[in-house]
């Protein structure tokens, strides 16, 4: 939870802070710590091509957490279209139950998940995508999302909880925070 509420003051702040174009490349390195002991490391890496875009993660759990957990992967690609990350295709690793994909048909509205296919709601994205997204278009301060895992496409909502300024190496980062 703590991890993707980083997440969002990062990216949020990114949005909040961006010249008029995406960056070619954004790459976030975090620790996954749990009452003061490091329990996981990884990264998150959003690469641009002009008008498509790839999300490759790495989730590696660390110390005691390495004896239960294998290393996770997500991997996402897409299109850029006006203020939206549209994806193709979602896979992920590593989870106890072997790999997951989706595969989105905008033509038809179809997600394809494991073994069945799923009406495809307009602005639905993946979990990977899901948090570059604030890259494109602010958050609103109430929001629903459809976000598709691999395994199913369920429906989200956020809200906005405030602001914050985020220190890094380029200087201080307005950012918005967001909870479920």
């Amino acid at each position: 939870m703590h991890l993707v509420y980083c997440y969002f003051l990062f990216l949020a702040s990114l949005a909040a802070n961006a010249d008029s174009s995406i960056p070619n490349r954004v790459f976030i390195e975090f620790k996954i710590i749990t009452s003061g002991i490091v329990v996981g490391e990884g990264t998150e890496i959003f690469e641009r091509a002009g008008k498509h875009y790839e999300v490759k993660s790495t989730t590696k759990p660390k110390g005691i957490a390495s004896l239960f957990l294998k290393d996770f992967y997500r991997k996402s690609k897409g299109k850029i279209t006006g203020s939206k990350l549209i994806p193709s295709l979602y896979e992920e690793k590593g989870k106890k139950r072997g790999s997951r994909v989706a595969k989105f048909n905008w033509d038809l509205n179809q997600v394809h998940l494991k073994n069945k296919s799923l009406d495809l709601p307009l602005g639905t994205i993946d979990q990977a995508s899901f948090l570059f997204s604030f890259m494109l278009a602010p958050p609103k301060k109430k929001f629903q999302v459809h976000i598709a895992d691999g395994k199913r496409l369920k429906k989200y909502t956020y809200k906005v909880a405030g602001s914050s300024i985020i220190k890094s190496p380029k200087g201080p980062l307005n950012s918005v925070i967001i909870k479920k």
